[in-house]
């Protein structure tokens, strides 16, 4: 089987399997962790990305000092003083590897073919070669889910750094379509982390994700105010309708991370009495250490809190239903429109005591984080398809669309792929679209003259905030903008982005990161920032 035995359709089957869990007894302490493993134990071997991208990840160059992290990766430019040798470092035989291996794992189409990440949790469950490498997630000595640490994933954040680098360098050396198909690629391996089982995995994949959707519209954009643009209508095409929702890179189709309810039933059947309550040599110990994570110093604080804890804390029972109501509520929302009137009331968590359920709220305290981050993620998804239609229009036409919907069915297949995720009167197809503006036509002064497009902007990328500046937009251009998480259009004179703003948009285009970047170079202070 291929991927979709791990979300999507498989969101009932993985339920099923999850229902087995309904009662987890002491003797049976590490069901969970089989549990959590055999959501991935339908993907056939052959079909399993990481046993053919870790090998090459663990072979690859470490990156230069610049770009350093991924966020440096997609700031730099060919202007930049140190571009050489990052190219230089792209473009090595191990790296280049690396993006071969990539084309491998996300060249089928065909759902019936297609691969997963599919690697189970744990060092037990793994091939011995990978614990060599250091990458597998790491359970520790007793298999606890809680305590995993993702040993893994900063490889990938590597890989993230050295596609956005090898997109950069295609696109300088006029590969426009290679680079922009690199990037629709790289968007694919990110989807399959973020479905993956664990909210850490999941909030990882899901941020690689975002970012990939906005350097897509990144490159066409630089394309696009470039000299020379390489790319064409037919590649930008192309990528698009590999990112529809009958293809590998549907938003729609993530769930929720199934492992964090397995993990909080794990700790209460090692550390509860059945039918009683907390076990007082095993309840302190195994929290503190959860606690702690990777730093064992705070061991000693955190077992004196836990040890507090223990006294006040509800029993077996009562500890694994709030476990069960409280991911159920989750469950049932996570489907759900957000202007749903279910949204309105408080979750099962935010009514939860945090004290007679501490072990819960230690677990599974976060995973309500992957409800705005998901939010976000449409937003991209959806805009970028937009975006991207436009551009292709442009590339063929050589003027702009005179209405978003001139785009279909020759761009973006379908109206309603380019509905505003975040309307707030959206039903079904029927939705407004995400909102356009021809700089060209729509906003002119009285007498012909082009009069810009004024957007103040608040940029935050990958978590990094930015000073707020005002971007002009000129003519032959064009805006497109979602309403945002207030559900109101308000023209996209402030560009807020996630922060719930009564004046604020979504901007989608011209991309915020194309817009950082240059205000980055405008107002560089160190010299190696200066083009």
């Amino acid at each position: 089987m291929g991927f979709w035995t791990l979300a999507g359709s498989s969101r009932a089957a993985a339920i099923g399997v999850m229902s087995l869990m309904a009662v987890v007894t002491a003797a049976r302490a590490d069901e969970p962790l089989d549990t959590a493993n055999a959501l991935y134990s339908a993907i056939e071997i052959d079909r399993r990305r990481a046993l053919v991208i870790l090998p090459v990840l663990h072979a690859m160059e470490s990156p230069p000092k610049e770009p350093g992290d991924y966020l440096g990766a997609f700031m730099m430019t060919p202007q930049n003083v140190n571009w050489e040798a990052a190219a230089a470092w792209a473009t090595g035989e191990k790296q280049q590897a690396v993006i071969k291996a990539l084309t491998t794992v996300t060249g089928e189409d065909d759902w019936r073919n297609r691969w997963a990440f599919g690697q189970p949790y744990g060092a037990g469950a793994v091939e011995p070669k990978f614990v060599d490498m250091g990458l597998y997630t790491e359970l520790g000595e007793d298999n606890t889910l809680a305590a995993a640490q993702f040993l893994y994933l900063p490889a990938v954040r590597r890989m993230e750094i050295l596609c956005h680098v090898e997109a950069t360098r295609l696109l300088a050396d006029g590969k426009g379509n290679e680079a922009l198909d690199l990037m629709r690629k790289w968007a694919w391996f990110s989807f399959q982390i973020s479905a993956r089982e664990m909210l850490k995995e999941k909030m990882a994949g899901m941020e690689m994700l975002s970012l990939a959707f906005a350097r897509m519209r990144d490159l066409a954009y630089t394309d696009m105010i470039s000299d020379k643009p390489s790319m064409t209508a037919e590649g930008v095409r192309d990528v698009i309708a590999k990112l529809g929702d009958r293809n590998p890179v549907n938003v729609e189709r993530l769930s929720l991370p199934a492992a964090e309810k397995l993990a909080a039933l794990q700790l209460v059947a090692r550390t509860f009495t059945p039918d009683g309550g907390p076990k007082a040599s095993a309840f302190a110990r195994v929290f503190a250490q959860v606690a702690a994570g990777r730093r064992p110093l705070r061991r000693f604080s955190e077992t004196a809190k836990w040890d507090t804890l223990q006294k006040l804390h509800g029993n077996y029972t009562d500890t694994s239903k709030r476990i069960r109501d409280v991911y159920g509520d989750w469950d049932r929302r996570w489907d759900l429109s957000q202007w749903d009137s279910i949204q309105e009331l408080p979750t099962d968590y935010a009514r939860l005591d945090k004290v007679q359920f501490a072990a819960l709220d230690l677990v599974m305290g976060d995973v309500g984080l992957a409800f705005p981050q998901r939010r976000e993620l449409r937003a991209e998804w959806i805009g970028t398809r937009a975006a991207l239609g436009c551009y292709g229009y442009l590339l063929r036409q050589g003027s702009l669309p005179i209405k978003l919907d001139s785009v279909v069915p020759q761009y973006v297949g379908k109206i309603s792929l380019m509905n505003d995720p975040f309307d707030k009167d959206a039903k079904e197809d029927r939705g407004r679209r995400v909102a356009y503006i021809r700089a060209e036509v729509d906003n002119m002064e009285f007498g012909g003259s082009p009069k810009p497009i004024l957007i103040r902007v608040f940029p935050k990328v990958a978590g990094v905030e930015y000073p707020n500046f005002e971007a002009k937009v000129l003519r032959n251009q064009f805006v497109i903008y979602s309403a945002g998480p207030d559900g109101n259009q308000n023209g996209v004179s402030r560009a807020t982005q996630m922060v719930k703003d009564e004046h604020g948009d979504y901007l989608i285009w011209p991309p915020v990161l194309s817009l950082a970047r240059q205000f980055r170079i405008d107002n560089a202070s160190r010299p190696q920032d200066r083009p």
